[in-house]
C-alpha cells in the first residue's frame, strides 16, 4: 500500500469516527422545557392611576417560593398572609368562585367579579397605599378591592340584566402559582349603580351598620385559586365569572361581552 493510499484511508476513518461521535452527542441533547409565561406586570387603573415602576416588587414576576423567616424578600406576598393560605390548605378552581351558592339571606345568588390587587407602592391619591409590604390591614385591602375598575360595559349590561349581577367581589393576589383570595366581599346589588355614578370605578359592597365589611364572605378568604390569569391592560385586570362558572368578560385576553 502506498503512503498516499494509507493517508487517504486514515482520513476516511477519522471522518467516520467524528460522524459517530456527532450522532451520539446529538442523541444526548434534550430540549429545554419551555417556560409557561405568567401574567405581566401592569399599571393601576382608574382615576387614581399611577405609573408602573419597573423596579417595584411585582406579584406577577416574582418566582413562587415557600415563605421562610430567613429570606423574607423571597416571598412575593406578605409572609403572614401566605402562612394563612398554607394553614387553610384549600385550592379551588376559578369557576368555583362563581358557582358557589351565596348566603340564603341574599337569595342564594351566584357569580363573581374577580379582580387582581396591585402590589406595593402607592396610588397617586395622597395617603392611598397599595396592598403590599406594610399595608395588609383590612382598610387597605377593602379600598384596593372595591376600586378602581374599568367595568363600565359590565355595569351597563347588568342594568339591562339585573338577574345576572354577581353575588360577590373577589380580590386576588400573588403570582400565578401562589394566587389566593385576599378578600371576598358581598356585592351590594341595590346600591351598585348609584355608587358607580357617584364614584365611577368603584364597586358597592354590603356594609354593616357600623360601616364594617366582611372580608371573608362565604369563607373563601385564603383559598388558593389555581387558574386565574390576568393581562396587562385595564380590560384584563378583572374577570367576570358567571353563575355557571364561565368567564364572561376580562381575563388574560380582555374578553368583552358579545
Amino acid at each position: 500500500m502506498s503512503t498516499t493510499d494509507w493517508l487517504s484511508g486514515l482520513g476516511s476513518a477519522v471522518a467516520a469516527a467524528a460522524a459517530v461521535v456527532g450522532v451520539v452527542r446529538g442523541s444526548q441533547r434534550r430540549e429545554e422545557p419551555k417556560s409557561e409565561p405568567g401574567d405581566r406586570p401592569s399599571a393601576p387603573v382608574g382615576p387614581s392611576a399611577a405609573p408602573f415602576r419597573a423596579t417595584a416588587p411585582s406579584l406577577e414576576t416574582t418566582p413562587a417560593r415557600p415563605p421562610t423567616a430567613a429570606s423574607r424578600k423571597d416571598v412575593p406576598v406578605a409572609e403572614e398572609l401566605w402562612k394563612r393560605v398554607l394553614q387553610k390548605g384549600k385550592e379551588i378552581d376559578l369557576a368555583e368562585l362563581g358557582t358557589r351558592v351565596g348566603a340564603p339571606e341574599r337569595g342564594r345568588r351566584q357569580g363573581a367579579l374577580v379582580v387582581r390587587l396591585h402590589y406595593g407602592g402607592s396610588f397617586s391619591d395622597p395617603g392611598r397605599p397599595k396592598f403590599g409590604p406594610g399595608h395588609i390591614d383590612p382598610t387597605t385591602i377593602l379600598d384596593n378591592t372595591v376600586k378602581y375598575w374599568q367595568i363600565g360595559g359590565l355595569i351597563e349590561y347588568w342594568r339591562e340584566h339585573p338577574e345576572e349581577i354577581p353575588d360577590r367581589l373577589i380580590g386576588l393576589a400573588g403570582p400565578v402559582r401562589q394566587r389566593f383570595v385576599v378578600s371576598s366581599l358581598p356585592i351590594d346589588t341595590e346600591r351598585l349603580f348609584d355608587r358607580w355614578e357617584a364614584n365611577r370605578g368603584e364597586v358597592a359592597v354590603v356594609e354593616a351598620a357600623d360601616g364594617s365589611v366582611d372580608l371573608d364572605y362565604l369563607g373563601l378568604r385564603f383559598c388558593q385559586v389555581k387558574d386565574a390569569r390576568f393581562g396587562n391592560l385595564p380590560q384584563c385586570f378583572f374577570i367576570w365569572v358567571d353563575r355557571d362558572g364561565q368567564e364572561r368578560a376580562g381575563g388574560r385576553e380582555g374578553k368583552s361581552l358579545t
